[in-house]
């Protein structure tokens, strides 16, 4: 979707959701947005937070359609080393997940400490019901002729799915592996309602909705 990023959600602009959910966070010590897109950059020039934000502007091959998150992640962590600014930690926040709890950050930072984690991604619980198309064929990841009701499945059987809400990364991981996650990341299991992603005219519909239903609500970021 063309312009999505800056796309008015809630009398918001897209991508200024999860600026404030950044300004939320207690353990932030430094805001980046990076983007090469003039149209949020014109915004984020005549904002009221353009001085707690740093803006780092995207190389154009680091912001098409097929460019890794990755990489934008460490052109970032480049420029504010050239700043004489050292990252640690990258706390991510996409866009697209602009339903926020005020506390998200804050609690995912001492969960991923408290295991000494060096990753963490927000992720919703789903059931072990799925299949999958394997050519022609289905392949099942359940006994189709024994469908478990959802109050007998056990806990260890349970999918954790990336819902695309919050990542954290050590900055060492990031560069050594060019990846978001380590291997063994903490699993944070979201609130549903943060784990709803805008992708397509459908998905702004839905969370316009949710935002409305929750405004006033101290618990989420407004």
């Amino acid at each position: 979707m063309k312009g999505k990023n800056y796309r008015m959600l809630c009398g918001k602009p897209l991508f200024e959701w999860s600026i404030l959910s950044a300004l939320d966070g207690g353990y932030i010590d430094h805001i980046i947005l990076s983007t090469n897109d003039e149209e949020i950059i014109r915004i984020y020039e005549e904002s009221w937070y353009k001085d707690k934000v740093m803006l780092v502007r995207r190389p154009a091959e680091y912001a098409t359609a097929t460019s890794k998150n990755e990489d934008a992640m460490i052109h970032a962590c480049d420029y504010c080393k050239d700043k004489g600014i050292l990252i640690d930690w990258v706390v991510n926040l996409q866009p697209t997940s602009p339903i926020r709890t005020r506390s998200l950050i804050d609690d995912a930072v001492r969960q991923m400490h408290r295991d000494n984690k060096l990753s963490l991604m927000t992720v919703k619980i789903e059931t072990p019901l799925f299949v999958q198309r394997d050519g022609d064929k289905i392949k099942w990841h359940f006994d189709r002729l024994n469908r478990p009701m959802r109050q007998d499945i056990k806990y260890k059987d349970y999918f954790y799915k990336d819902d695309g809400c919050l990542y954290i990364t050590d900055v060492d991981v990031l560069r050594k592996d060019h990846c978001r996650l380590d291997g063994n990341p903490h699993l944070f299991i979201n609130n549903h309602r943060s784990g709803y992603q805008i992708d397509n005219e459908t998905d702004f519909i839905i969370v316009e909705a949710i935002l409305e239903s929750l405004k006033g609500s101290p618990e989420f970021t407004f």
